[in-house]
């Protein structure tokens, strides 16, 4: 075999869907991120009747409570994601430094 090309039985510890999983993740944190760190919404009610207004302000409220568990969960994924690869990674390194031992 020619220099520089690997063996089938070589495991791509980056394949396009973690990379994928990984772009998508970190699109989901830094959607959130914005999300929760923007500010304009404040305010926006008091320009309408009461009644209206109370509603509006209610929904924004509780939409920013759970934008918060939406953060927390983007932040899950994203560690989930690298713990997936440092696991996959820590065990193809330790396999190959200790292929031959499963003859003892």
């Amino acid at each position: 075999m020619a220099a520089g090309w690997g063996t089938m039985t070589e495991m791509k510890l980056y394949s396009p869907l973690k990379i994928g999983l990984l772009i998508v993740a970190i699109a989901y944190f830094l959607f959130t991120f914005h999300a929760m760190f923007t500010l304009s919404w404040i305010g926006e009610w008091e320009g309408l009747p009461e009644s209206i207004a109370f509603w509006i302000f209610v929904s924004d409220i509780s939409a920013t409570f759970f934008l918060v568990f939406r953060f927390i969960a983007s932040l899950i994924a994203i560690a989930a994601i690298i713990f997936y690869f440092a696991k996959k990674s820590f065990r193809h390194q330790r396999r190959s430094r200790f292929s031959g031992g499963f003859w003892f």
